[in-house]
């Protein structure tokens, strides 16, 4: 049973954060950073109701933390969809963003 999938934004916004933290620090970091904001996403697939409501960003949004990064979220029938993922310094992005007709992949 699906747990949790990933909107194409969030699979770019993940491809984003690896890219700025190689650049950065090394690869070998970004490799890390990814693997621990993963772990978030079947943490939140596992307990949906963890993560904060966050009506500014629609309707049913919720978000949770992974380090400085939040990964914003709502329930689906099948589990969780993981629309997007920013950097948590007050920026709000819109989960509603990541239309639904995109293609997910799934955790």
């Amino acid at each position: 049973m699906r747990r949790f999938s990933v909107s194409k934004a969030a699979e770019r916004d993940l491809a984003d954060i690896y890219a700025h933290w190689a650049r950065r620090a090394a690869p070998a970091n970004a490799a890390r950073l990814i693997d621990a904001i993963l772990d978030r996403f079947w943490l939140i697939g596992e307990y949906p109701e963890s993560g904060r409501d966050c009506d500014e960003c629609g309707k049913g949004a919720k978000c949770f933390p992974a380090g400085t990064y939040l990964v914003y979220y709502r329930k689906s029938r099948s589990g969780v969809v993981i629309a997007r993922v920013a950097g948590g310094g007050g920026a709000r992005v819109n989960p509603a963003a990541s239309s639904n007709n995109e293609s997910q992949t799934s955790g």
